[in-house]
Order: C-alpha cells, then sequence, then structure tokens
C-alpha cells in the first residue's frame, strides 16, 4: 500500500516539473500585436501563435522585436518598416504570405530554421546583419537585397 501510493505521489510531480520546462505556447490576435507594437511596447512575442493578419507595415519600430518560434497562421506585412533594434525570427512558421519587402533593418536580423509556405518576399533597402540560413519555402520568394550601396540577389 505505502509503495503504490508513493508510485501515485511520484507522477504528479514528475507531470508538473514537465510542464514548468515547457514553452509557453499561447495563442494572440494579430489585433493585440498590433496594437502593442504601435504603442512602443515591448514585442515579447516568443513561443506564441499568432492569429490573423498582421499588419506591421510603415512603422520605426525602436526596441528590439521577438517572434522566436512563433506560428504566423495567416500574412504577415512588415513592408516600408525600419526596426532600429534585434529583429528575431528564428524557428518561427509563416503559414501566409510574409511581405517585408522594402523594410530596414538597422540592427540584426535572425531568420534561422524558419519556415515560409506563402509567398515571402524580401526586397528593397538596407540590412545589417543578417542570418537567414537553413530555411525551407514552399511558395514563390523573392530576395534581392541592397545594403550600403550594394544591391544582393540571392537565388534561394
Amino acid at each position: 500500500m505505502i509503495k503504490i501510493f508513493g508510485s501515485i505521489l511520484i507522477i504528479p510531480i514528475f507531470i508538473i516539473g514537465l510542464a514548468v520546462g515547457m514553452p509557453d505556447d499561447r495563442i494572440v490576435s494579430a489585433s493585440e500585436v498590433e496594437t502593442k507594437v504601435k504603442a512602443g511596447e515591448p514585442a515579447e512575442f516568443d513561443n506564441c501563435t499568432i492569429a490573423g493578419d498582421l499588419n506591421l507595415s510603415a512603422l520605426i519600430i525602436s526596441g528590439p522585436v521577438h517572434f522566436n518560434r512563433t506560428n504566423f497562421q495567416n500574412s504577415v506585412n512588415f513592408s516600408y518598416t525600419t526596426f532600429n533594434g534585434s529583429a528575431n525570427f528564428q524557428h518561427s512558421e509563416f503559414n501566409g504570405s510574409a511581405n517585408f519587402q522594402h523594410s530596414e533593418f538597422k540592427g540584426d536580423a535572425y531568420f534561422q530554421d524558419s519556415a515560409f509556405s506563402g509567398n515571402a518576399k524580401f526586397w528593397g533597402r538596407d540590412i545589417g546583419d543578417s542570418y537567414f540560413w537553413d530555411l525551407a519555402f514552399f511558395g514563390h520568394r523573392t530576395f534581392e537585397i541592397k545594403r550600403y550601396g550594394k544591391l544582393w540577389k540571392l537565388n534561394l
């Protein structure tokens, strides 16, 4: 009887320990993200699912943005946006179109291990130190990047 009770007690403790170590996978509406970023609040959306079309075009974002391990369910539009801080999109999934045309990355831009299911557009303005390795593209993609007066065209 004591051995059975001890085993039953260990199982919930083990499950609680697993839950503490799991990432915070929360669902956030695109409109909530837009409101926070436009208000200048910290853009901390790691381990989230963004529901809805996200439109952060033509903004100047002062601080860093964090969208690591984020699942974008619909399209994202960052066209003509200036990122003054780092832009973190590592291990993320873009399930709709991803528009970064004419965006300016003044800080580092991280897109490692991200997947693009829809059309992906990265062309136009300056990109600082950028990390685009181990990407997966399943739709049409356009990479034409201008940096410091030179035109880089990446055929991916």
